[in-house]
């Protein structure tokens, strides 16, 4: 079992956040100017955007990016290392998100997942995510459907 703490990301977690973002395939590569923007408004906060990262051993190991406007939260993106993947990591940054989504008064949740991420689906399911439709072929490399998904908070 991996021992790990979950934290407000800054600038400095940049270089953690963009290697583990370029070992999974599955999201949608953001550039390291569009991180370096995101991490320096979720430090300054006044908002829903707010970038976590899960740190074990001095290294990032999972990071979880969120938005939000108008009470709505979104969750925008979840990585967490293959190496630690089941060790309950992707779950903590999502209850972290909800929590702090929460506390700033969102009054619901909403996200994107890939169609064919089972375990991704499985997760959100079981933190309270109900879908709510489908945007056909929303991803690309490869082209993909997305489910949409939705949670009260």
């Amino acid at each position: 079992m991996v021992v790990f703490t979950i934290r407000a990301a800054g600038v400095d977690d940049l270089a953690g956040i963009m290697l583990l973002q370029s070992t999974c395939l599955q999201v949608v590569d953001w550039s390291e100017g569009l991180w370096t923007h995101l991490l320096k408004e979720s430090v300054n906060g006044g908002s829903l955007r707010r970038v976590w990262v899960a740190e074990a051993d001095g290294t990032v190991v999972g990071f979880l990016a969120q938005a939000g406007v108008a009470g709505i939260a979104d969750l925008e993106m979840v990585v967490v290392s293959g190496a630690v993947r089941g060790e309950g990591i992707g779950r903590a940054l999502c209850v972290q998100a909800m929590l702090w989504a929460q506390e700033r008064g969102a009054t619901s949740m909403e996200l994107e997942v890939r169609a064919s991420n089972e375990v991704a689906l499985r997760l959100y399911e079981s933190l309270g995510f109900e879908r709510q439709g489908v945007r056909r072929e929303y991803y690309r490399d490869p082209v993909e459907d997305a489910v949409l998904m939705s949670a009260m908070l």
